[in-house]
């Protein structure tokens, strides 16, 4: 039975800014179109397939892999929540402090 996906706060701020970046660095919004319809197709997979995403080293805690970024999830009871995304092109030390704060 499919779930229902929210984005978190902190999630939707992530979108924002990866849209933002794209918006001014190409100055076009063409590209940042695109990825905005793969999370919405992420969104989707996750919503009948919850344990699609590879686990982390917190309980609860799985990502998606969506070209260059983690889209960070956690499955509840009816639904998912969708954490935080994560540019992998990024510190990965600073990954795995954003999985921890979302562990606690």
């Amino acid at each position: 039975m499919p779930k229902e996906v929210v984005w978190s706060q902190r999630a939707e701020f992530d979108l924002k800014e990866i849209i933002s970046f794209f918006n001014e660095r190409n100055q076009s919004p063409g590209y940042a179109k695109k990825l905005i319809s793969k999370f919405e197709k992420a969104g989707n997979i996750l919503a009948s397939f919850p344990f699609v995403g590879l686990k982390t080293d917190v309980d609860n805690i799985r990502f998606l892999i969506i070209k260059y970024y983690l889209l960070f999830y956690e499955v509840e009871t009816g639904r998912i929540v969708i954490h935080s995304i994560w540019d992998s092109r990024q510190d990965p030390d600073q990954m795995k402090k954003l999985i921890e704060e979302l562990g606690e």
